[in-house]
């Protein structure tokens, strides 16, 4: 019997921060992933903006969760020795005039992420129409989080600590927590949408969102502006770029389709004013918890759960994953607020 300390079950976004949050902590893992190419994590922005949407709203706590997420990417960074951590500016055009009127309202208490891109601006629309203005968010980005998981994946592979194969629940015991021929002392899911397939959960608090985007190739160079109003159009070298994304709640598959492809580029046909060719396009399974809260904490002793990290995920992860890490070693309490027990009787 081979001894751990932890087993994380997934790998994506929320599975690696965890792997690299419990290394951090010196704690041993073994990571079990199928290494399946289009998971919610491998075919996404990877976008991290503070505002959210037509609310203009951003979280309490914002302004610590940025701060720790860029110190927490640019570590991975130094371990990793890949660049998966891009600042730049974001532009969010206002969708009709009650929409700028609504902004006027709320510009006050949002000062801190705002910023007077007077001359950006004349960059950005060379390339992009907004007819009703807009304005920039500042402390905003991407992360590769392709690279992130693949990378971390390589990392795991090169020192022993990873087996890529679909888990076997059957060969799974909680109570004395061994898998085959492992035994830890935590487990913890991180399987993303995979997890309606985890018979050892019981609560559904997952309403999945099939999400497409493309990848695509301009005939000029491209601002390094984020463009995020119904689509986002996020610039990933001087003339290629990404854009997205469906939320397609009755689906068939996870497979990309015609409609995706042709939606996405017709709202693209809206925004740009240049020539572009379409090189990829891509498909995935969001795992959207039902009110939009991640799911983190305890489902037993010594087995914990980290999911539904949502549009923020980026931003959340570090933070999330650090909270069940200083659970393990010190004891410290989850807030019931992402407690999965919210579930019980749904």
């Amino acid at each position: 019997m081979h001894h751990v300390d932890t087993i994380i079950i997934g790998m994506g976004l929320a599975g690696c921060t965890m792997y690299w949050s419990l290394k951090q902590a010196g704690i041993k893992c073994l990571c079990i992933d199928p290494n399946i190419a289009n998971t919610s994590s491998k075919v996404a922005a990877g976008m991290f903006n503070p505002i959210v949407g037509k609310r203009f709203t951003t979280a309490p706590n914002a302004s610590e969760l940025f701060v720790g997420a860029k110190k927490y990417y640019k570590g991975i960074e130094a371990m990793i020795s890949e660049k998966i951590y891009f600042e730049m500016p974001l532009y969010m055009p206002f969708q009709n005039i009650a929409h700028q009127n609504d902004w006027s309202l709320k510009m006050p208490k949002l000062k801190e992420w705002i910023h007077d891109y007077s001359e950006l601006e004349k960059t950005l629309l060379a390339k992009y129409d907004s007819e009703f203005g807009g304005f920039f968010v500042n402390k905003t980005g991407y992360v590769d989080s392709n690279l992130y998981v693949k990378s971390t994946f390589d990392y795991c592979r090169k020192n022993n600590e990873l087996l890529i194969e679909n888990i076997d629940y059957n060969k799974l015991n909680i109570e004395t927590k061994t898998y085959n021929n492992y035994q830890a002392k935590n487990i913890i899911f991180c399987e993303g949408a995979a997890v309606v397939n985890n018979s050892f959960i019981k609560q559904k608090f997952l309403n999945l969102a099939k999400g497409q985007l493309l990848c695509g190739k301009s005939s000029s160079v491209l601002p390094k502006i984020i463009y995020n109003g119904k689509i986002y159009i996020i610039p990933t070298t001087e003339n290629e770029f990404i854009c997205g994304a469906t939320y397609e709640w009755d689906y068939i598959n996870n497979e990309p389709d015609e409609f995706g492809k042709n939606y996405l580029i017709e709202e693209l046909n809206k925004v740009v004013r240049f020539e572009y060719t379409i090189s990829d396009h891509k498909a995935a399974i969001r795992p959207t918890v039902i009110d939009r809260k991640p799911v983190v904490g305890n489902i037993a002793d010594n087995i914990y759960i980290l999911n539904g990290l949502g549009t923020k995920g980026v931003v959340l992860a570090p933070y999330l994953a650090n909270l069940i890490t200083e659970n393990i070693t010190n004891s410290s309490e989850i807030s019931k607020e992402f407690s999965i027990d919210r579930f019980n009787n749904k």
